[in-house]
């Protein structure tokens, strides 16, 4: 079994440079990872990894990917260099970790002050693989709409630096895996499900995951199953897939008038080949959810019987998260991935992240995932969190103290009466006897 992450400074602070991630979330996943000692464990870490237009292109339209990739300002425009830069604010903070405790940077950790200093440490590698645009015309109204760089998703600052290095961090994963070796690989900047093949949407510009699953079958895999555990319906990767006998994608995702992306419905499943939605309503809770999958998710998996896996991790359904529609916990919601997982032991196992919009929450979900999944291989991990101690106090690293208003504990979020709030289930247990009906189980 080899272990597989595609993570490191450079990569979580490049991830920090779409909007919605606050300017922390991948910055403070990759530094809870690290001060757990998980990376330790891992066979290979890929550093940050540029794609190239013609890896985008393998799903996205020519057209699509060049206004993408083509900013709408110059690198070398000083206001970048002296502008306040308030995304990659955590650089100071670390640098101040280090320079006031007693723990010694190993020196693998790189924190830069702007985007022009990232831009500028990869300045060739962006330039060669943006080799292949031509001039591009600015955008018009009409471009932004007809490309969906609007609301949601708008153009911004370094927006190709962002793209090529998270779809760069998901395909670097295939580098190391072959055909006799079962694999565990991890990106949890990845993820982007709703991205179209020449549309943006839902803060995903770029799916990755459509492109890493037309990777593995490239690359011999046959058959290929895709969960979705998003809050939100992973409209991008099913659509993309709707008509394939050989690529089953299952999105368990929240479905009710008005919430994005308002399709995921049963009925739409019905001219599809393998197909699967499984839409429930607000406040599921971890009982459901374990439900769902042993009565519904695991028979259809079994029957389908795919060669390796893709799950998005996403982890707006946990408790605390800003949505707030869910109730998952971070042990629940782990146990449902674990389940899945432990039914391709002998396969190839790809675990992506996703939504999640409380990055002190989304933090300790990865780095629990991570040390759960060693742990299923039989990893001898020293430094796995304690679950049996609602006490225990997060380890000491750079970004401490941003945990402060929660007391710094490990649990906060899955304690009763502290951050956790109970939520009326609106799903019932004939809503899965409908799903199994209607999927003949």
């Amino acid at each position: 079994m080899k272990f597989i992450i595609s993570t490191s400074s450079l990569q979580c602070q490049i991830a920090d440079i779409l909007p919605c991630n606050n300017g922390k979330k991948a910055q403070l996943i990759f530094a809870l990872i690290r001060a757990y000692g998980l990376l330790d464990y891992f066979d290979h870490v890929n550093d940050a990894t540029v794609a190239t237009i013609k890896d985008m292109t393998k799903f996205h339209t020519l057209d699509y990917v060049k206004h993408l990739l083509t900013e709408e300002f110059t690198y070398n425009s000083t206001e970048y260099i002296e502008k306040e830069d308030q995304v990659l604010r955590l650089a100071e903070v670390a640098r101040k970790f280090y320079q006031d405790s007693d723990v010694e940077d190993d020196n693998q950790v790189l924190w830069f002050d702007n985007e022009y200093e990232l831009f500028r440490y990869f300045k060739e590698e962006f330039n060669n693989a943006n080799s292949e645009i031509d001039d591009v015309s600015k955008l018009d109204d009409k471009d932004f709409t007809k490309y969906g760089l609007q609301h949601d998703c708008p153009k911004f600052p370094f927006l190709s630096m962002y793209l090529q290095v998270i779809v760069g961090g998901t395909l670097s994963l295939l580098q190391h895996i072959d055909h006799q070796t079962p694999s565990i690989a991890i990106n949890w900047d990845g993820g982007r499900h709703h991205a179209l093949k020449h549309y943006a949407s839902g803060f995903c510009y770029v799916n990755d995951i459509v492109l890493l699953i037309q990777s593995l079958r490239r690359k011999g895999w046959k058959r290929v199953t895709y969960i979705d555990f998003d809050l939100h319906y992973g409209d991008g990767v099913a659509k993309a897939f709707r008509f394939s006998e050989n690529v089953q994608t299952i999105s368990v995702h929240l479905y009710e008038p008005g919430f994005f992306p308002g399709t995921g419905s049963l009925e739409e499943t019905r001219n599809s080949k393998q197909m699967v939605n499984l839409p429930v309503l607000h406040g599921m809770d971890d009982k459901y959810l374990l439900e769902l999958i042993s009565s519904v998710i695991t028979p259809l998996i079994e029957t389908f019987n795919a060669e390796c896996i893709v799950i998005q991790c996403g982890s707006d359904g946990l408790s605390g998260d800003k949505y707030n529609e869910w109730q998952l916990s971070i042990r629940g919601l782990t146990h449902a991935i674990i389940s899945i997982m432990d039914m391709f032991r002998d396969k190839q196992v790809f675990l992506l992240g996703g939504g999640g919009y409380n990055e002190l929450l989304v933090s300790r979900f990865y780095t629990y995932l991570t040390s759960k999944v060693l742990e299923l291989y039989g990893n001898n991990i020293s430094s796995s969190i304690p679950e049996d101690d609602s006490e225990v106090l997060l380890r000491d690293h750079e970004f401490i103290e941003l945990y402060k208003d929660e007391n710094y504990r490990y649990w906060s979020y899955d304690n009763d009466g502290e951050q956790k709030t109970s939520l009326q289930n609106d799903n019932k247990k004939l809503h899965i006897e409908e799903l199994k009906q209607f999927y003949h189980l």
